[in-house]
């Protein structure tokens, strides 16, 4: 599953048992910039005493391992959140804003070269950029 929040962008799948299979009750809350899982650990109290991972030679850098069940109640809270009807309405913060996020965001150029035909008119210009540092 993927989540991009107003916290960061996250990649989410299921822990391993220590025999390798899939366990059903942990996750990992994967994601490519450290800074998004920081963020997302003061949001999420229950999630600030996870140790935070990097393994190397992963495409996900950073990674906590939490329960499923406190993960999957801090992503409601985060989704209850949501007020606002589109991205472009959203105000400042002192959260990262959405284009923040996106413009730091080291798939920004993959995002935009795999989905170029399927983006908005209005990212014409953050395509052709990204066209030409291909």
């Amino acid at each position: 599953m993927w989540v991009f929040s107003i916290y960061g962008f996250y990649s989410i799948a299921s822990a391993a048992k220590t025999d390798g299979t899939p366990d059903p009750n942990m996750v990992m809350v994967r994601s490519r910039c450290k800074h998004h899982l920081q963020n997302l650990q003061k949001r999420c109290p229950e999630l600030a005493g996870s140790k935070l991972l990097s393994p190397p030679t992963r495409d996900c850098g950073y990674r906590l391992i939490v329960p499923k069940s406190v993960w999957v109640q801090d992503l409601q809270e985060i989704a209850e959140e949501q007020t606002w009807a589109a991205c472009q309405w959203i105000e400042r913060t002192e959260r990262a804003s959405l284009t923040d996020m996106f413009e730091k965001c080291p798939l920004k150029n993959s995002i935009i070269a795999r989905h170029r035909k399927n983006l908005p008119k209005r990212f014409g210009a953050a395509t052709q950029n990204a066209a030409a540092s291909e």
